[in-house]
């Protein structure tokens, strides 16, 4: 019986590190926050995700601070925009530069960005 317990407690995921397909959901939400057309839709799918975007960043920040500096900074400007209750479009533009930057993350840390967020990127 021991033993099963280790094993379990050995493949789990820390309750305060997220799962691999957690990190993916997180970009997932910032996709379905980017594409809301209203504010209090953008607004609300944000805050889901907003929680477990830090963890995105620590993990990233550990390959590649500046991965997770661009996804912090991106956050900041979302948190702001929020604040002074911008328009949906404004809103709208830094949530997509959001989850450009939690899709870089997720290709940082070896991770496949979600298809869902595909329809967002913007041509350079």
């Amino acid at each position: 019986m021991a033993l099963v317990l280790v094993a379990v407690s050995c493949t789990g995921a820390s309750p305060s590190e997220p799962t691999s397909s957690g990190l993916v959901d997180i970009a997932v939400g910032l996709c379905s926050a980017a594409e809301a057309t209203d504010v209090s839709s953008a607004t609300n799918a944000f805050r889901e995700v907003h929680g477990p975007l830090h963890d995105l960043a620590d993990q990233t920040a550990q390959v590649d601070r500046s991965v997770a500096a661009r996804l912090l900074r991106a956050k900041r400007q979302v948190e702001a925009a929020i604040d002074r209750t911008a328009e949906a479009q404004e809103l709208q533009s830094l949530l997509k530069e959001l989850a450009s930057g939690a899709a870089a993350a997720l290709v940082t840390l070896d991770l496949t960005p979600p298809a869902e967020c595909a329809a967002l990127e913007q041509p350079s």
